[in-house]
């Protein structure tokens, strides 16, 4: 062993300690060991020592193995606790093992110290790994499920079988609705067969494998939106196509950001106003939009490789620049007047606002110049543009506000058709008036961090009060602006009265069909209740054996899928079965009904904390019954004592695999199972193959075993 282990001894007879010692030594194990004899001694080594490794003694003067055990266990858990002892008994070995002891060692046989060190020792490790994995599997399943980017699993029929919070509401849906869809159902109709075409070039080809791009996207309420996809294939052992893996992201924001900034260049390259940006130490021009080249009549490359004092009539030189960057520095912006000469001689009057930037560590001068020959013209375009940003903003569906000062400065006429006020009535009023009380604070303290230039959210959901005393939801999105040379909140306000009681109508009416689905499930187990009852009388009156047997089966086939309803109508999930609980209901009532004594037949179940949906739960139900069933009247006769196994398991994705078993005489080898006379068996078949859609295999080695694979629905 490469580690220096620190092995902490119990044990009252050092020849014995030296013995363990001996034996590990020759398997080659590094270690520090202190031997100890009391309960003083061994709580003292268990802090200070911090053993990897405890060997005890099952008996000890003053102390004993089995306290030591409960002491360890509950101090350091993860540390291998093997009882080295001169005679234990089975029993006791067996209890032990139960109590958390990780092996057992007679003195007489020292020679299994070595190896049960070793196997201990691993898993240890292994235990320690399996919970890194568990809580790196936590983390990323944390990553995605709040990632702010939409992920899915699709699988080979690329229907959805995961995807995250954000996905479902990039489109507007909730996850359920989604589960099981394809994405078709989130593709405009008129480009689902490009996006077939691409698909089938990228992701479902085995030689590309991965899908990259912009995609059209149609969410639920029919809105068009561009989406950004990234995806991989998955691929199965046998390199088929098994589904895919993608990362989305709604992509509006940013294609509007980029026709923002694209229109924002081409305003500034159509403006009638030269703009140039300029480096403050040298002058030299960094940018110019179309109307300075045009202005000066140079071409971009030539205005790129001047300097401000290349044509600037007033800033004839180095010094005078300097002198008119300070004054700008100081004062952040200013609007002079000047002149400027153009390529051919000709000199122009102008006038420029210019500006001190800081972007980082940058500076840059910002020149707006105007060429006042043509103000009047400007002029006449400003008084168009603020006609139609005027009709914009009282035509439009939303309230628009604009508070200063803490005062409503301007509402629009939505603004005061939502409120009931009329403009002249708001106006200049503290807009906190017509605040809903327990919203006030908020806004209150929203429009003061705005103001200092804190970050502060924008969007958010209030009420106000309207002049009847209504208290109206309102959805608020809120900026900082100029509004006549003074930092402003303009504020954009709908009224989300209808959206909410529509919300409340959709929360009602789900409630409503939650409470009708578990009334179902108490009827449809109520009836099923009944008709047992009913075989159970019936067969009260019947003394052929052959067909009271026959009404027992029936009637425990009932009360198999009975209980699934019993299941569902005490549960707070009505879509899933918890099947380990389920099993161990069904398999007891079995045993007895059909008479089992104590002792003679023992169940085992390992079916862990696997769910399944109804459709998938009855069939499993009946096929669990049919085959315990088979095994208790077949497997032993005679009263022979034997063990019944029932295992379910999830594996691979979304798939399942059931098995029923037993160590009885066996399966007769000359019959076929799917041929037999047998109904249970009939019945087995029918149910794995035609309802579960699944595979069944029967072995025959060692009793009787029947393997039904199935996949599990969503």
């Amino acid at each position: 062993m490469n580690k220096q282990l620190r092995i902490l001894i119990l044990e009252d007879d050092n020849a014995d300690a030296e013995l363990m010692e001996h034996e590990l030594k020759k398997a080659n194990f590094t270690f520090t060991s202190n031997r100890v004899e009391t309960r003083e001694a061994f709580l003292e080594n268990l802090e200070n020592f911090a053993p990897d490794l405890i060997l005890a003694d099952y008996t000890l003067p003053s102390f004993d193995g089995c306290s030591a055990l409960r002491i360890a266990k509950e101090k350091c858990p993860d540390v291998p606790f093997i009882f080295v002892s001169g005679t234990i008994g089975e029993d006791f070995a067996i209890e032990s093992l139960k109590s958390g002891a990780t092996d057992y060692i007679l003195k007489d046989r020292l020679s299994r110290l070595a190896p049960a060190v070793h196997r201990s020792l691993r898993e240890v490790e292994e235990k320690i790994e399996y919970r890194k994995a568990e809580k790196e599997k936590e983390r990323l399943l944390k990553a995605i499920d709040n990632s702010n980017d939409g992920i899915i699993i699709a699988d080979e029929k690329d229907r959805y079988i995961y995807m995250n919070e954000a996905y479902a509401k990039i489109y507007g849906y909730a996850e359920e609705e989604l589960i099981g869809e394809t994405w078709r159902k989130l593709v405009p109709p008129e480009s689902i067969a490009a996006t077939e075409l691409e698909l089938d070039r990228t992701i479902h080809n085995k030689n590309v494998g991965r899908l990259s791009g912009e995609f059209p996207g149609i969410k639920k309420d029919g809105t068009n939106i561009p989406i950004e996809v990234r995806g991989t294939a998955l691929w199965d052992e046998n390199g088929n196509y098994d589904g895919h893996i993608c990362i989305v992201r709604d992509i509006t924001a940013r294609k509007q950001a980029e026709e923002k900034l694209l229109l924002f260049r081409k305003l500034i390259d159509q403006s009638n106003d030269a703009i140039f940006v300029n480096d403050p130490e040298t002058g030299r021009i960094l940018d110019a939009n179309d109307k300075a080249c045009t202005n000066l009549g140079y071409n971009r490359e030539e205005i790129l490789d001047m300097r401000v004092m290349d044509f600037e009539i007033n800033i004839p030189d180095q010094f005078s620049w300097k002198e008119h960057v300070e004054e700008v520095r100081n004062r952040g912006h200013l609007i002079l007047e000047g002149s400027h000469r153009r390529k051919d001689g000709t000199i122009f009057p102008i006038e420029v606002n210019v500006s001190f930037i800081v972007l980082g560590e940058n500076n840059y001068m910002v020149a707006e110049v105007r060429d006042i020959t043509e103000r009047k013209q400007t002029e006449e375009a400003l008084q168009i543009s603020e006609k139609k940003y005027s009709t914009l903003v009282e035509k439009g569906n939303d309230g628009i506000v604009i508070i200063q000062d803490g005062l409503l400065k301007f509402i629009n006429s939505k603004m005061a058709e939502i409120a009931g006020y009329t403009i002249t009535e708001a106006v200049g009023k503290p807009f906190s008036n017509f605040i809903f009380s327990d919203c006030r604070g908020l806004v209150i303290d929203n429009y003061k961090m705005r103001m200092s230039g804190e970050k502060v959210q924008n969007k958010y959901e209030i009420k106000i009060i309207s002049k009847d005393g209504r208290n109206i939801p309102v959805e608020v999105n809120a900026s900082l602006i100029d509004y006549e040379g003074k930092p402003a909140e303009m504020a954009i306000i709908r009224d989300i009265n209808e959206r909410k009681q529509a919300e409340e109508q959709i929360i009602h009416s789900l409630r409503e069909k939650e409470v009708l689905l578990r009334e179902i499930h108490h009827r449809v187990k109520n009836n099923m209740q009944i008709v047992s009852s009913l075989l159970g009388l019936q067969a009260e009156s019947i003394k052929e054996k052959k067909y009271l047997e026959m009404f027992k089966d029936s009637r425990n086939r009932i009360m198999s899928m009975y209980m699934i309803h019993e299941k569902l109508y005490r549960s707070r999930d009505l879509e899933k079965i918890e099947f380990n609980e389920y099993i161990t209901d069904l398999a007891s009532g079995l045993l007895q009904s059909h008479g089992v004594e104590a002792g003679t037949v023992k169940l085992n179940l390992n079916v862990g904390d696997t769910s399944l949906g109804i459709d998938f739960a009855i069939p499993c139900g009946l096929i669990i019954n049919e085959l315990i069933t088979n095994s208790l009247k077949y497997a032993f006769p005679d009263g022979r004592i034997g063990e019944i196994s029932v295992s379910l398991h999830p594996f691979n994705k979304n798939m399942f695999e059931l098995v029923v078993s037993d160590n009885g005489v066996g399966f007769p080898s000359d019959v076929d199972f799917r041929k037999t006379e047998s109904l249970g068996l009939r019945l087995v078949t029918i149910l794995a193959e035609n309802q579960l859609h699944g595979q069944i295999d029967l072995e025959r080695a060692g009793g009787t075993r029947f393997r039904i694979k199935f996949k599990g629905g969503k």
